[in-house]
């Protein structure tokens, strides 16, 4: 009895681990796989804040609610003001189709880390993925009073828009990100290209267009950028049937 007290005594990573899986396990039933991967990163590692949250998320999917919001409080107790960890928590959530507790949780991680401007800019990505566009939206203008000039928050939030289908909303805070900085998009070929070939894989040839000259204006003697809009162009063409298929 008192070797096996002992035993419980001891943290789970330093107790035997059960045998690694073998192929025939990831056949299985999904759910048991996700649980079990995740029981095993709690034995190797359970002080990392993040990657708890991510645990949690795991158990969440798997259908444990109670054992995935013990996980997350525990994520939570680890690092009180880390903003990405909130975040993390409420992606969980949000991917699992709970979107009251996520933005439950996006309220605790601005009022834990209110200036920390990148786990909310990827939080309002996480909310326009799940569909969720005001509330986006409202995330995004709160990294904006927290960073105003910070063009690349907006130019990736518009990027996620883009590439989500939603033209108008990536449009609209393209132009935010060009205005904010007068020295920072304008100038940067490299940004104002990504959103070009953005909006022209979106099918928006007129908002690609306007992104591709202004790309050109960033830095017309770079020779990379002329090679990388040409290319842009070329590619499609290529996969659509080479040369062929432009005439």
């Amino acid at each position: 009895m008192r070797s096996l007290a002992l035993l419980l005594a001891l943290p789970l990573s330093a107790q035997a681990l059960p045998p690694t899986p073998e192929a025939a396990f990831f056949k299985g039933d999904a759910r048991k796989v996700m649980v079990a991967c995740a029981d095993r990163a709690l034995a190797l590692k359970a002080k990392d804040s993040r990657l708890m949250a991510e645990y949690g998320r795991a158990f969440l999917a798997g259908g444990d609610r109670k054992r995935a919001e013990e996980t997350f409080e525990r994520a939570v107790a680890l690092d009180r003001k880390d903003g990405e960890t909130y975040r993390l928590v409420a992606l969980a959530w949000l991917r699992n189709g709970f979107k009251a507790e996520a933005l439950k949780v996006h309220q605790q991680m601005l009022e834990a880390d209110p200036r920390a401007d990148r786990p909310q800019k990827l939080a309002a990505i996480d909310l326009l993925e799940a569909g969720c566009l005001p509330e986006a939206e409202a995330m995004m203008a709160h990294v904006q009073q927290v960073a105003p000039k910070d063009t690349d928050n907006l130019k990736d939030f518009a990027l996620a828009a883009l590439r989500s289908g939603q033209g108008a909303l990536g449009s609209r805070w393209a132009e935010r990100a060009w205005e904010a900085d007068p020295k920072g998009l304008p100038r940067d070929w490299h940004d104002c290209f990504d959103l070009a070939l953005a909006a022209r894989q979106a099918r928006m040839d007129d908002l690609a267009a306007r992104w591709f000259a202004r790309t050109l204006a960033a830095d017309p003697k770079e020779e990379r950028m002329w090679n990388a809009v040409a290319l842009a162009f070329a590619d499609p063409v290529a996969q659509a049937g080479g040369a062929g298929a432009a005439r």
